[in-house]
């Protein structure tokens, strides 16, 4: 795939994320696994309800984080010569191991109101990178 493609699949992934997320607070379904790497002590708990809404978001985070991880690489390998696209580069990984562990953190200060903000900053923060990637790379010939 074309890195400009999977910059942009990056980017509508994450915002997706989000959206994911956002349904997560609001449906309540934020502690529905109360444990974290695993729900329930389980890799796949059963899914259904809460469990179910919490679990996609985490499923499609992972997912997310493996494009952003790749995307970033690629972006890295062909476009050092880039000031900016190279730092973006570098920046976009790094928040995204910050924002999982505001997600463990969240998890396990049970939905702390400022965790959780941060936690959203972040998720912000990161989309706000992959959309300047993308964007830059779009320019480039």
């Amino acid at each position: 795939m074309e890195i400009k493609k999977l910059s942009a699949l990056t980017t509508a992934a994450v915002f997706i994320l989000m959206l994911i997320g956002a349904y997560v607070t609001q449906s309540g379904s934020g502690l529905a696994c109360p444990d974290w790497p695993t729900c329930h002590g389980k890799i796949i708990p059963e899914l259904r309800g809460p469990v179910l809404i919490e679990y996609t978001h985490r499923v499609f985070a992972s997912l997310s984080g493996v494009l952003i991880f790749l995307t970033s690489y690629l972006v890295w390998k062909y476009h050092k010569h880039d000031k900016n696209l190279s730092k973006l580069a570098v920046a976009t990984p790094l928040a995204l191991v910050v924002q999982v562990f505001l997600g463990a953190f969240s998890v396990q200060s049970e939905l702390n109101p400022l965790i959780v903000t941060a936690h959203l900053g972040i998720a912000i923060t990161i989309f706000g990178l992959l959309l300047s990637t993308t964007l830059l790379l779009r320019r480039q010939i």
